[in-house]
């Protein structure tokens, strides 16, 4: 009879090297509130990287089969990732954990526009609303198809600062420099603190070699972001 019990450090050790096996122990270890965000937060890049190294596959979607794809590849980590949940409004994303309390929203958006963005914005702080008013943690997804992502995430990061938002601090992202920074402000139907991550999603390719130049696809995308 051959024996297939796994020590944990061997179940750790093959876990790592799994797909999305990475946070596998972290994720169900998780004893706080604020450690489920930052595992989350580190899953969530997991996949945005996975998008931005493969921009073709991704750079002609809408917001809600961006969103979707995102929250599949949660589910494949064992969140409960959902859309379009109520919450004072048509939450994008609303991700929950192995506790019950562990929830967290978030709000995605095409950066079409810096308007576009605030709305969004606006509709996550002042609309919607999280599962646990004390533990008023959420997320920003910014899909961008533009040129110059980091440039387009200061323009944003300047426009909150222009807004008169109640007690706001801004704090850089040290996993995602640039391209994710935090903020913090007093929510105005609780009177506490509510902290977002805006995240980008570098989706824009515009390639200028020859074959690029030819390709349909890379055609039609031009027409779409000029």
């Amino acid at each position: 009879m051959v024996d297939d019990l796994l020590t944990i450090d061997e179940l750790r050790a093959k876990m790592r090297g799994a797909p999305g096996g990475k946070n596998f122990f972290a994720r169900l270890s998780a004893k706080t509130f604020d450690r489920f965000v930052e595992v989350l937060h580190d899953d969530i890049d997991e996949t945005v990287k996975l998008m931005e190294a493969n921009p073709q596959r991704h750079n002609q979607d809408g917001e809600d089969k961006l969103t979707f794809f995102i929250a599949s590849m949660l589910k494949q980590r064992h969140y409960r990732a959902e859309l379009g949940i109520a919450k004072g409004g048509s939450l994008d994303l609303n991700v929950e954990g192995h506790e019950e309390d562990f929830v967290w929203t978030c709000e995605a958006k095409i950066f079409n526009s810096i308007p576009a963005v605030r709305e969004g914005f606006l509709q996550l702080s002042e609309r919607y609303r999280p599962a646990d008013i004390a533990k008023a943690k959420a997320g920003m997804l910014i899909y961008i198809n533009r040129p110059d992502s980091s440039g387009l995430m200061a323009t944003w990061m300047s426009e909150l600062q222009s807004m008169a938002i109640a007690d706001l601090a801004l704090q850089p992202c040290t996993t995602r420099p640039k391209l994710a920074f935090f903020s913090q402000h007093t929510a105005r139907h609780s009177g506490l603190p509510m902290h977002v991550r805006h995240m980008s999603v570098t989706l824009f390719q515009d390639p200028i070699d020859k074959s690029g130049l030819a390709a349909k696809k890379h055609k039609a995308a031009r027409v779409r972001t000029s």
